[in-house]
Order: structure tokens, then sequence, then C-alpha cells
């Protein structure tokens, strides 16, 4: 029996670290049907590579597990706490996460978030910019937290 509900689940390690027991442990008890990977180095044994060398393939790829979505959350890439909170948000929305650069969303992330369908992206630290540059994809900007 899966205990996971179907429900997707991220583990994070640090690059060219392989899983410790306690991640297995974690992997076992949650029981997923596929464990996707990112980097080089497989993980866990079985494991699915990402296909994807930058974050924001990263984020279209995992982003193509909703399918569609209404919403999603945007992030900046720089600024670790802010996009921890803004993960925890996705997460709670259950909302694909995106990130920007600075005051700039790449054109990856935008054609990622109409494939979507995406209307609304629920801001987290974004400026004035990063919220028009969004508006200007059709897209309504939430700000959550402002800058």
């Amino acid at each position: 029996m899966k205990t996971n509900r179907g429900r997707p689940s991220v583990i994070a390690v640090e690059k060219d670290v392989s899983l410790n027991s306690l991640h297995l442990d974690y992997v076992q008890r949650y029981r997923p049907g596929n464990v996707y990977t990112a980097g080089t180095k497989d993980l866990y044994e079985g494991n699915i590579k990402l296909n994807a060398a930058t974050l924001d393939e990263y984020t279209c790829e995992l982003a193509q597990f909703f399918g569609t979505s209404d919403t999603a959350v945007m992030s900046n890439s720089g600024d670790y706490h802010t996009s921890l909170s803004a993960s925890a948000l996705a997460g709670r929305l259950r909302a694909p996460l995106f990130f920007f650069h600075e005051d700039r969303v790449s054109t990856e992330t935008k054609a990622c978030l109409s494939s979507l369908g995406v209307k609304n992206v629920v801001t987290v630290g974004a400026s004035q910019q990063v919220e028009s540059r969004l508006s200007d994809e059709d897209i309504t900007a939430i700000p959550h937290c402002s800058q």
C-alpha cells in the first residue's frame, strides 16, 4: 500500500552527495511509484533522471507533474529564505513553483507558465518589474510579499 496518496515529495541533497540512511528510510516508508533525481549522480536504485541543466529547466520539468494549473508561485532565485517560504506556499496551494532572476522572468519559464495554463502567479518577494513582466504575458501577479 502506498502511503503517499500519489503526492510528490522532494528530497534535496548537496551536489554529488549520496542519500544517507535517513533519506533511504524515508523513501522506503513513503514508497513512491518513481524516484526522480536531478544531476549526474544516481542517488537511488531505479531513479529516473530529470532531463535538465538549469534551474528554469528543472522547474519546468517538475511543473509537468501538475498537468495544468490555474495558479503558480514564483520567487527570487537569489533569495534562499524567501524561496524557502515560497516552496511551502506552493505546497499549500498545490501549485508549481518557479523562479525569477533579479527582475527577469526567463522565456523558458514564460513558455512553461503558458503551457500549464497559468493565469495567476503568487509572487513572493517580487519587484514591480517582475509583476509587470508577468502582466505582459496576460498573467495576473498576486503579491504575497513585495520588495
